[in-house]
């Protein structure tokens, strides 16, 4: 699991700047829960919530949604143009 917290900064922070089309949080949605399936074994539903909610596992169009929303307070009031596009 310590090398999902490496690399998912990385692609959420690609995430916050490009547009994010639904199919692509589909998309990243299936690989994390093929990697939680991979760590614990194939399971059932229920066993993967309880385990998402133990491990501090959240949705991705949750995290996309929060580091977007962080990203635009921070830089939202510099005067770079790029930034103030976003808001």
């Amino acid at each position: 699991m310590s090398r999902f917290r490496y690399v998912s900064p990385v692609l959420l922070g690609v995430l916050v700047l490009s547009a994010t089309l639904q199919r692509d949080v589909i998309s990243l949605q299936f690989t994390v829960n093929k990697i939680v399936y991979k760590i614990f074994g194939a399971m059932s539903k229920d066993l993967y919530i309880k385990i998402s909610a133990h491990f501090g596992i959240e949705s991705v169009e949750n995290l996309v949604a929060n580091r977007r929303n962080r990203f635009i307070n921070r830089y939202g009031e510099t005067d770079n143009y790029l930034c103030q596009m976003l808001r």
